[in-house]
């Protein structure tokens, strides 16, 4: 099975599914769908994480920082949108699709959910601090 970010990346006609579908898992399962949409959100930024010690929706803001710039000076950035790759040229169209369908799609539902909206704004509000520090931990 593709991730999200993969099928943002790679298969632009599955987008609102996968949104679709992220929605039915966070609904079965909040605590594993909200580091699941934090996840994309990391990954539509260039870095992959793999934290299954801990989830990233129980970690603090600067936490998550500091195991992103760690991961980053080991080499794991990926510049998405200077790919070169034939099927990520709509990448942010996908992510917007993606993000637009969550939105459509849970108004009464997930949208609604306090803790998933304080955790990702607290990390929408951090992504110019997450880039600022990533830029830092490329030099």
């Amino acid at each position: 099975m593709l991730s999200c970010t993969e099928i943002i990346k790679h298969k632009g006609k599955f987008v609102e599914l996968a949104a679709s579908k992220w929605l039915e898992r966070y609904e079965a399962n909040p605590i594993a769908g909200l580091n699941e949409l934090l996840v994309v959100l990391f990954e539509a930024c260039g870095v992959t994480l793999d934290l299954k010690e801990e989830p990233l929706s129980e970690m603090d803001v600067d936490d998550v920082v500091k195991e992103l710039v760690s991961h980053v000076k080991q080499g794991g950035l990926e510049d998405i949108l200077g790919s070169k790759q034939k099927d990520s040229h709509n990448f942010k169209e996908n992510l917007v699709t993606f993000w637009d369908t969550i939105v459509r799609e849970s108004r009464e539902g997930a949208l609604s959910d306090r803790q998933l909206m304080e955790k990702c704004m607290d990390h929408v509000i951090a992504l110019p601090w997450y880039v600022e520090q990533l830029s830092i931990g490329c030099e």
